[in-house]
């Protein structure tokens, strides 16, 4: 509730700014901002798109609006507000704003790309590190994910990247049929960050790596907490087929 009163407080503050100085575009992103910060996308979309009437040459605000766009599914136009920060200059977020959208879209040559320029901008920038192991991982580039993701954990200072970076490395390491530091990886990956993926990909490694009796927990444990989400668990039909293998001993 007081994080509630404290962002509408500055909804209002600044809405009294503007309408004293409504020409100040830094008032408008400022506003956007509080917006944003409130999950109030479409007003914090106006507000960045005033910013950019008055101020075309802004990049934070065509990020900023990337992200309200994002945040209600729409990458493409997402996609479309990072490549207009980007004519404006060499911006790391918009590179790596641009590489997540691009990762989505399956055009990954383009998303690897964009990683590897924000990476050459900021080194120790840990959500581009992991999105391009995210990339390789795609790509079957499996030594270059493997290593990609241990540059994330690497530089990864407040510890949220690591998740990730461990659960595609452990992926990538799957498919070079290393299955028990797969399931070190992913038991450490699902010990910071619990994820329905991590449960399912263990449970793949735990029968590649013929612990049966492992691999039908994980598996069971992922069907029944996938039931009613959707587009959230790509792999239920994979599961089923597993488990009802593993069960009946084929």
């Amino acid at each position: 509730m007081e994080k509630a009163q404290a962002e509408q407080a500055a909804i209002d503050d600044f809405t009294v700014y503007l309408e004293m100085v409504p020409d100040d575009y830094r008032g408008w992103f400022n506003r956007g901002n509080a917006y944003l910060q409130a999950e109030k996308y479409a007003k914090a979309r106006e507000d960045f798109t005033r910013t950019l009437e008055l101020n075309p040459d802004f990049p934070a605000a065509y990020i900023n609006r990337a992200i309200t766009h994002e945040e209600q599914g729409q990458d493409e136009a997402a996609l479309g507000d990072y490549e207009a920060a980007l004519t404006l200059g060499e911006v790391p977020r918009a590179h790596n704003g641009a590489g997540e959208i691009l990762r989505r879209l399956g055009r990954y040559e383009e998303a690897r790309d964009h990683y590897q320029s924000a990476i050459l901008l900021i080194p120790g920038y840990a959500r581009a590190h992991a999105g391009l192991a995210g990339t390789y991982l795609e790509l079957g580039e499996y030594e270059n994910a493997i290593e990609a993701a241990g540059q994330a954990m690497a530089v990864d200072q407040e510890g949220a990247i690591t998740p990730f970076a461990l659960e595609t490395r452990g992926r990538a390491l799957y498919s070079l049929g290393n299955y028990p530091q797969v399931i070190a990886d992913l038991d450490q990956s699902l010990r910071l960050r619990p994820a329905l993926s991590g449960i399912y990909h263990r449970g793949v490694a735990y029968q590649a790596n013929g612990q049966r009796d492992m691999a039908i927990r994980d598996l069971q444990s992922y069907l029944s907490q996938s039931e009613g989400r959707g587009d959230e668990t790509p792999y239920i039909a994979d599961a089923q087929a597993r488990l009802a293998a593993l069960l009946t001993g084929q």
